[in-house]
Parts: C-alpha cells; structure tokens; sequence
C-alpha cells in the first residue's frame, strides 16, 4: 500500500533489491550526502509542503515495516531513497528520523554499503 502511494509522488519502490543495488543506491546516497549537506542545504529549513511532508512520513513507515519482514538490502535501499528525498528538498519534521534511521542501518554489520 505504501509503496503504491510513494509511487504515485513520483518515487521508483522495485518489488525486490539485489544487494548491488542496495550498494549503489547507498554509494549515490553518501556521494550526495557530502555534496548537498551544508550550510546552505540546513539554512532551506522551513515550511515544507505537504507531498514532501507525507512522502517522508509513508517512507518512515515502509522502512520500518520493511525492517521487519524484508530483507536487509531492501531496507538498506528504502532508507537511502528516504534520505535523497530530504537532500533534493528541504528540511522537515521527519529529517531527523529519516536520518537515524539511514545512519543505523549504515552502521550494521554487514550492511548495504559492504556489500559487492
């Protein structure tokens, strides 16, 4: 259901996620963590639209539930396209989470960006 939703706001969900696409999507997603986070990029915060706003919200809730019943690299993949949302925008009440969860999933053992 989540998936069909994000889909909808324009955003690609694959059915399933090899483990190299869940090591590039996370490369892409480091690559333009270190080329969008700055001060500029923090200094966009402010009113967030209302697609942003739910798109992040139905995001954190298919990261968790993916957590739960899916493999690794596919929850690897879905923080990643979470976390590329809020670079190519702005900030929003849910960065900060979507931010945790990018990051504790990163320092997994055996996680998406160690595996080739």
């Amino acid at each position: 259901m989540c998936a069909s939703v994000l889909t909808q706001f324009g955003e690609t969900i694959p059915e399933s996620v090899s483990p190299e696409a869940a090591y590039n999507v996370t490369v892409e997603t480091l690559r333009m963590y270190g080329n969008v986070f700055n001060n500029e990029w923090l200094r966009r915060s402010g009113q967030s639209d209302e697609v942003l706003l739910f798109t992040s919200k139905l995001y954190i809730a298919i990261v968790k539930a993916s957590y739960l019943c899916k493999a690794i690299q596919t929850t690897s993949y879905l923080a990643c396209k979470a976390l590329q949302l809020c670079l190519r925008n702005r900030l929003c009440q849910f960065t900060p989470h979507i931010l945790l969860k990018f990051a504790s999933l990163m320092m997994r053992d055996n996680n998406a960006a160690s595996m080739q």
